[in-house]
């Protein structure tokens, strides 16, 4: 919450991410009030994501009318399966212009059985406002463990 004015974008690097629920997806979303809510109304992001399972082969989807973006699928929630990786959100305090972001990310998936999934992705928020906080939440459940440290570059 609270990103500051002056930035051109805001990046987020993270490890050690381990979702509270087997197989909960990754979702970010946005906030016009600092925090105290965040838009997940429906059409109000688009998004795509690719990526390659070790096991499965390619992996992805994407939605251009979402309530969230969606950042990776089937997180595994034990030890060893966490997830690590990079969100760059562009341009949040634009009021107007699209908040927009695109991620890598590798993570063990719940099936226990070493499938590496790596996904990386594009999506935006489907309004011009000026966005001064973002989410990351996941689909079921709390974030159970994350090391992060995000890094603004100015203007």
């Amino acid at each position: 919450t609270d990103l500051p004015t002056g930035y051109r974008c805001f990046k987020l690097y993270f490890d050690g991410l381990l979702p509270a629920t087997d197989g909960a997806i990754l979702y970010l979303r946005t906030s016009t009030d600092n925090g105290v809510s965040f838009t997940a109304s429906a059409g109000a992001y688009a998004w795509t994501n690719d990526g390659n399972n070790s096991t499965a082969g390619q992996a992805g989807g994407g939605n251009a009318s979402d309530t969230e973006i969606e950042i990776a699928a089937d997180h595994g929630n034990v030890a060893g399966e966490d997830a690590a990786g990079t969100i760059t959100i562009h341009n949040p305090r634009n009021a107007s212009g699209y908040t927009r972001a695109n991620w890598e990310i590798s993570y063990l998936n719940s099936a226990a059985t070493a499938q590496h999934d790596g996904r990386n992705g594009g999506g935006n928020r489907n309004a011009a406002e000026d966005n001064d906080a973002f989410q990351l939440v996941f689909s079921t459940g709390n974030i159970a463990t994350m090391n992060w440290t995000l890094i603004g570059v100015r203007a």
